[in-house]
């Protein structure tokens, strides 16, 4: 399925670009930082579910965060290439970095590795592949203009 210029600028539109990262890399990133400062102290005092929630927060917010922002500058530099290899390769990217920096701490002192870390980092991934799907065409377009061919 081919779709024209018209369609294709439509659906990347600027301010649809903005608004998704607004809401899946600022706001995310925004409420990693309070979970950091204010949640992991709240976590000390709650049980269960809420508990758990404080404390593996920031790993799920930072993976959706890096990786929508990721995707966003990937939509300019990578014009060539589909949406959908510009969000697995974001997805890819952070991902990748947070699991570096996880297991990076196995041999910085003071700092904790832990496994329940790297399982909410992946949902945090899992997070931005279906908010970018859900904003962008993923199967159907590619990052930049198509170029004009002879026959235009």
């Amino acid at each position: 399925m081919t779709t024209s210029a018209a369609e294709r600028s439509a659906r990347l539109s600027s301010a649809r670009v903005a608004v998704f990262f607004a809401l899946f890399s600022v706001a995310p990133g925004l409420l990693y930082h309070y979970v950091q400062d204010h949640g992991r102290a709240l976590a000390a005092d709650a049980q269960g579910f809420a508990r758990i929630a404080l404390d593996v927060a920031p790993n799920a917010l930072g993976a959706l965060a890096a990786s929508s922002a990721i995707f966003v500058m990937g939509l300019g530099l990578a014009r060539n290439r589909s949406l959908l290899s510009v969000a697995l390769i974001s997805a890819a990217v952070a991902i990748g970095g947070l699991v570096a920096w996880e297991f990076a701490q196995l041999a910085i002192p003071e700092a904790t590795f832990d496994l329940e870390d790297l399982k909410w980092t992946l949902v945090g991934g899992a997070a931005f592949l279906i908010a970018a799907s859900g904003f962008f065409p993923l199967a159907s377009t590619s990052a930049g203009p198509t170029p004009p061919t002879a026959n235009n």
